[in-house]
């Protein structure tokens, strides 16, 4: 246990910075004209809106 140390507590920690030497996460990028989530969540409120409005004329 040359890197690990007995914290306060008495749990083990380790010294050693995890994942140090991971490459960064990418970020999830949209195609050229594919909406994004955030569209469809619109969309979809907008035609829900649409149907409810119609439903109250009739």
């Amino acid at each position: 246990m040359a890197e690990e140390a007995i914290s306060s507590n008495g749990f083990v920690e380790n010294n050693q910075v995890v994942g140090s030497n991971l490459p960064p996460l990418k970020k999830k990028r949209n195609l050229p004209g594919t909406p994004g989530k955030k569209l469809h969540h619109h969309i979809l409120l907008f035609f829900l809106s649409l149907f409810y409005s119609f439903m109250m004329i009739i």
